[in-house]
């Protein structure tokens, strides 16, 4: 049903279709209707091209799709053979592969046994090598031709070298055993030749050859030294148990020649400093040290003139002969100390003044003979953490010790330089002068220390006497603070501002500005801010080397800022205390100085003012305390003394005296009088301008005096300043006006409203 519609539907489309068509060609004209049958012909025409094209179509695409059906097929099959020979072709490669992997196995092995044969062909030529090279040594020797058993011990070192890294555990062990003992031999003989010329050079007194043939031996010294050279560098090839069975320190960095030259001395320093001699005496370690410096001094012009040139010859003129010697002795001196301080650090005394010798030895041997270098030191034995805790605690005692003697002295408070006291401005007391010495004389000590750890502990202990030192005047100061200028207060006041002036001027030197360093830096790493420092093994001058300069912006400003800011604290409590006391006695004089004290008639033009009865008392306290103070305290601290007292005067003037007072205007002229004639030349002795630190009372004796008429219109400009903020700003610019800078509107207004002129309007 639903075909017969498409059909219909089909049909009346193309009936329509029809009906457009003809329209389309002939319209409305019914002339052109004779044209209907050229029409048809044309459409008949189209209508039979059409059919024939798709007839020819119809008959084509068979065939050609009949030949790509047999193209596909033909590849197909021809693929099927190509996977049937692939098969193949695979069966006989891996049957190939198969034949071919039994003579790849077989060949492999042959190459391994070849590659071995090589190795132990290599092997051989090594140890043949080796073994001629001893025998060459040995018929050298047997000669008695020492510079070719050189050049082959040398050949053998070479090959160690070379080999050094090799696995041939038992070819290095017997190349080393080899060159260890020719090594030996050679040094034996070497040694025994050098120590008889070293007996025809007369050392080890190094006295001047007086014999014919001193040229002859002085060649033949120089051609031992050369030959002992040589074989300097064969040191690192010593065993371990040649190095186990050693009591002293390890010597292989110092030159052979030196080593053989300081034997003999060895022998007399053992002789003399070991044992049950007399000169072995625990108490006194500056004879071994003493006699150690004096064999510098004897044996440097021998050395500079004997060895050294020939260093410098060889081309060796990096090494340093005197050096090398001084290094040796170095050796026999850690030694000696390091067997006598388990016995002397029981004893505090003993072991002090072993201290003492040590550091007075590595200071004359690094300044007066040139010793620089780090290691060897004596000073490391003291290092060592047992001894440095012994050291720390006996320096402390020791100075904790002198301090209380420098207390119990009955001159401890008196100058230390009172027969000088025009060029002594501090006018510091004996106990303050010794005690600075003594932390001096400390620092002088520890400078040689070389860890970074030892200089931090000393610091730590100066600030720890420190601040002991400051509670003991503080003791001090406070019994005597009853009476201050008949007592020692002044004295501990000028010990406090010398200790303080001292610990200033240690800031700025460059020791205590590494130290502050050297602390930043070691609690930076502690905390992880900056690189690790190993603080017991790290020395000074490496850590120093490596400053980091983003910390030093974070630097303090010095190490003693702490200890600085309690000694100036206490500094300003007893120049407090002190212009309290002055105070006390100021009050009391000045009793009468107020209250109705200014209500004075108004006298003529012509009168002459002096000062007033009830002010003499008051300026004779002042001036009374002025000159004691001076005479008992140092120059500075009398600048801050009279300074607060001035400002205490100041103050009490304005709040007892001006703001309570009632002023007529003769009062407030012989107010200004008493304060401009003789309070303020009475402190124009000290400073040009006095007026400066009594501005509060200057400028209210300005408005006390100023003309009525102009006080009365200042006056009003306060007064509404007071109820109307707004005219605040004006009132400023009036007092400025009037040159009153420091008082307040509020000040002002007190002042001006005890005028009696003014306040009776």
């Amino acid at each position: 049903m639903a075909a017969s519609m498409d059909r219909d539907g089909l049909m009346v489309n193309l009936d329509q279709y029809t009906v457009n068509f003809i329209d389309s060609l002939i319209g409305d004209d019914l002339g052109k209707l004779d044209g209907l049958s050229a029409i048809i012909d044309r459409v008949e025409t189209e209508k039979s091209s059409l059919e024939e094209k798709l007839s020819l179509v119809s008959s084509d695409v068979p065939k050609h799709v009949s030949d790509i059906f047999h193209d596909a097929k033909s590849a197909l099959d021809r693929s099927e053979d190509f996977c049937l020979q692939q098969q193949h072709m695979s069966c006989d490669i891996a049957g190939q592969l198969n034949d071919a992997s039994v003579v790849v196995r077989d060949i492999a092995h042959l190459l391994d046994e070849i590659k071995n044969l090589e190795r132990y062909l290599q092997y051989l030529r090594r140890v043949i090598c080796i073994q001629e090279l001893s025998d060459q040594i040995y018929k050298s020797l047997e000669q008695g031709i020492i510079q070719n058993s050189l050049d082959n011990h040398c050949e053998l070192v070479c090959i160690a070298t070379e080999l050094n890294k090799s696995s041939c555990r038992h070819l290095l062990v017997f190349l080393n055993n080899t060159a260890v003992y020719w090594h030996d031999i050679l040094c034996s003989k070497l040694s025994s030749d050098f120590e008889t010329v070293l007996t025809a050079m007369n050392w080890p007194l190094g006295q001047p050859l007086m014999n014919k043939n001193s040229a002859e031996i002085k060649l033949n010294f120089e051609k031992q030294v050369l030959m002992l050279l040589q074989l300097r560098s064969l040191d690192w090839l010593t065993t371990d148990q040649q190095a186990a069975t050693s009591n002293t320190h390890e010597q292989h960095d110092m030159i052979l020649p030196i080593r053989l030259m300081l034997k003999p001395l060895e022998k007399r320093f053992k002789y003399h400093f070991y044992g049950k001699r007399k000169t072995n005496v625990l108490e006194k370690p500056e004879w071994y040290l003493t006699q150690v410096l004096k064999w510098v001094q004897e044996h440097s012009d021998f050395l500079t003139n004997n060895i050294q040139s020939i260093l410098d010859n060889a081309g060796l003129s990096h090494i340093n002969a005197n050096m090398e010697f001084m290094k040796g002795l170095h050796y026999l001196c850690i030694d000696k100390l390091s067997h006598d301080l388990p016995t002397i650090v029981y004893d505090d005394n003993t072991f002090a003044h072993t201290v003492d010798e040590v550091l007075v030895f590595d200071k004359q041997i690094r300044s007066d003979e040139g010793y620089y270098c780090p290691e060897p030191s004596v000073l490391s034995v003291l290092m060592e953490d047992v001894y440095f805790e012994k050291w720390i605690h006996v320096e402390k005692k020791l100075a904790v010790e002198k301090i209380d003697l420098m207390l119990a002295k009955q001159s401890a408070w008196q100058c230390q330089y009172q027969d000088m006291s025009v060029i002594d401005s501090v006018k510091v007391a004996q106990v303050g002068e010794s005690f600075m010495t003594l932390l001096m004389v400390i620092t002088d000590r520890y400078k040689s220390v070389p860890g970074v750890k030892g200089r931090l502990r000393f610091l730590e202990l100066q600030l720890d006497l420190l601040d002991d030192f400051r509670i003991r005047l503080l003791q001090v100061m406070r019994e005597e603070a009853k009476q201050p200028l008949h007592s020692h207060y002044c004295s501990i006041l000028n010990t406090v501002c010398y200790v303080i002036q001292v610990l200033t001027d240690w800031a700025e030197d460059l020791f205590f500005v590494e130290l502050q360093y050297l602390k930043f830096h070691t609690q930076s790493s502690s905390l992880g801010l900056g690189q690790p420092v190993n603080v017991q093994s790290d020395h000074v001058d490496t850590v120093l080397s490596e400053i980091d300069r983003d910390q030093l912006d974070h630097l303090g400003a010095s190490v003693f800022d702490y200890i600085t800011d309690l000694y100036k604290l206490l500094r300003d409590d007893m120049v407090a205390a002190l212009v309290g006391h002055m105070m006390v006695d100021v009050r009391k004089a000045a009793s009468t100085f107020h209250n109705d004290s200014w209500m004075l008639t108004t006298p003529d033009d012509d009168v002459v003012f002096s000062t007033s009865q009830f002010t003499y008392q008051f300026l004779t306290v002042v001036k009374d305390f002025l000159y004691a103070v001076n005479e008992l305290t140092g120059a500075d601290v009398f600048i801050s003394i009279w300074r607060s007292m001035a400002s205490a005067i100041n103050n009490f003037l304005f709040d007892k005296v001006i703001v309570k007072s009632s002023f007529t205007e003769s009062g407030a002229a012989q107010f200004n009088f008493d304060i401009t004639k003789n309070l303020l030349p009475l402190f124009g002795l000290y400073t040009p301008k006095p007026e400066n630190y009594f501005k509060l009372v200057k400028e209210s004796c300005r408005l006390l005096t100023m003309k009525v008429g102009t006080a009365m219109l200042l006056l009003d400009i306060v007064k509404t300043a007071t109820v109307n903020h707004s005219a605040m700003k004006s009132a400023k610019a009036a007092l400025t006006d009037q040159n009153i800078h420091t008082l307040t509107i509020e000040q002002a207004l007190l002042v001006l409203d005890n005028r009696i002129a003014i306040s009776n309007q």
